[in-house]
């Protein structure tokens, strides 16, 4: 049995991080807990009906097995985590960490979990969906803000002329495009966006509301992000992670 002791940040990581012990799990027939998803239940209904948090006892436990727990944490070869995982089998293991990766079989499990992660959304926002890709492919961008100022010493911070400047290559490589979508974690001036030629729409729902957008659409653009990452991981959305204003256009559905 493998249980997750400390989860890693919030959200769209948290997600990540369960993805690759899940997926590892799954296809080694290994038994994998992770007590942390249970506040997203709300969110996520298929998780109760999996009875994904399964022996939540264990929650009492957590603050201290997360002294002791094995910490992936990047030092060692994804390979040599996995091969130590998988000599746990039959022990009861606690983990933590953030660098464990199983690619393989997140891919392989891709429509499980897009199946066990599909949100809770009002009919009013899947109608708007549909009603914007019956008039051609939609763009989400996201403009990603905040305490990217100070992340990795503000490398992925754009200004709106780097973003404008990504939009017009990608609308250059697909003329189909009628509506840009923008979604951001911070208020962001959307008049200057609209004299891009095509509709635009600023979302602005909760943050599951509006990942379950980006996942509907057809192309994603913005800076590296695990929020973005997760709308093309289970929409099977081609995107673009822009790292400098000289970047090329680039779309790939991420694979986790």
């Amino acid at each position: 049995m493998i249980i997750l002791a400390q989860p890693y940040c919030n959200n769209s990581n948290i997600l990540f991080q369960n993805l690759h012990l899940d997926a590892f799990c799954r296809s080694n027939n290994l038994e994998f807990i992770n007590p942390h998803l249970k506040p997203y239940g709300a969110i996520f209904p298929n998780l109760e009906k999996w009875n994904y948090f399964a022996d939540t006892k264990h929650a009492n436990f957590l603050k201290f097995k997360s002294l002791i727990a094995k910490n992936f944490d990047g030092s060692r070869p994804p390979e040599v985590d996995r091969q130590w995982l998988l000599a746990r089998k039959n022990l009861t293991t606690w983990v933590k960490g953030w660098y464990f990766r199983s690619h393989k079989d997140v891919v392989e499990h891709r429509d499980y979990y897009k199946s066990l992660f599909t949100p809770v959304c009002d009919a009013d926002i899947r109608r708007e969906i549909d009603t914007l890709k019956m008039k051609g492919k939609v763009l989400s961008v996201h403009i990603r803000r905040g305490d990217y100022r100070r992340w990795q010493g503000g490398k992925y911070y754009f200004e709106d002329s780097v973003y404008l400047e990504s939009i017009n290559k990608a609308l250059d490589t697909s003329s189909d495009i009628k509506t840009i979508m923008f979604f951001s974690n911070e208020p962001i001036e959307i008049d200057r966006y609209k004299s891009l030629g095509v509709e635009v729409v600023y979302s602005q729902g909760a943050w599951h509301e509006d990942q379950w957008k980006m996942a509907q659409s057809d192309l994603i653009l913005g800076p590296p992000s695990t929020f973005s990452a997760w709308a093309s991981f289970v929409g099977s959305v081609p995107i673009w992670h822009v790292e400098t204003l000289t970047s090329k256009v680039n779309f790939q559905v991420s694979n986790g």
